[in-house]
């Protein structure tokens, strides 16, 4: 079990390859990087409410089953799922090391970007999670633009109400 706090209940985390996802690319255009990551819809047809899925601290690695854990509980509540691979990380080109804030936030807007360009998902419904040190790109001056909702994430407030609680944030977003 992961994920198991004080006073919460732990739950497993799924494996990557659990889980259906399709491999996108983009462009941080302002950068001039090539950016990769998963994209994870619901089954069905869309147009679904979507979340972003930022980074923390460190490299970023696609089997990582916090991140995972979110993914799949929104996918399953009908909420599509952007996680871009960091900069420098599995697919993506650049460095993460030596990179302000500034600059990965150009990564976050970049994903957003990417997303408006999808007719399967609701530009008025953008959710971005900040996952541990992922929210302070949006505590600067190049705040993602775009964004419609912040969530910050840390793994003291990981339980199933608090997913159920994302789900509902995500899917009251308006524009």
């Amino acid at each position: 079990m992961i994920f198991k706090d004080k006073g919460h209940t732990g739950f497993d985390a799924p494996d990557l390859s659990e889980l259906n996802y399709f491999e996108v690319y983009f462009t941080n255009d302002s950068e001039n990087i090539k950016l990769a990551g998963m994209l994870m819809l619901p089954e069905g047809t869309g147009a679904w409410p979507v979340a972003v899925i930022i980074q923390g601290s460190g490299p970023s690695f696609r089997n990582n089953g916090w991140y995972l854990s979110v993914a799949k509980h929104l996918q399953e509540n009908g909420i599509a799922v952007l996680i871009p691979d960091k900069r420098g990380c599995e697919k993506s080109e650049g460095e993460w090391i030596g990179a302000n804030i500034e600059e990965l936030a150009t990564d976050a807007s970049s994903a957003i970007e990417f997303i408006k360009d999808h007719e399967n998902l609701m530009h008025s419904h953008i959710g971005l999670i900040g996952m541990s040190h992922g929210l302070h790109h949006f505590k600067t001056k190049t705040y993602p633009k775009g964004g419609h909702g912040i969530i910050d994430v840390t793994s003291n407030t990981m339980n199933k109400e608090y997913l159920n609680d994302l789900v509902t944030f995500i899917k009251g977003i308006k524009n």
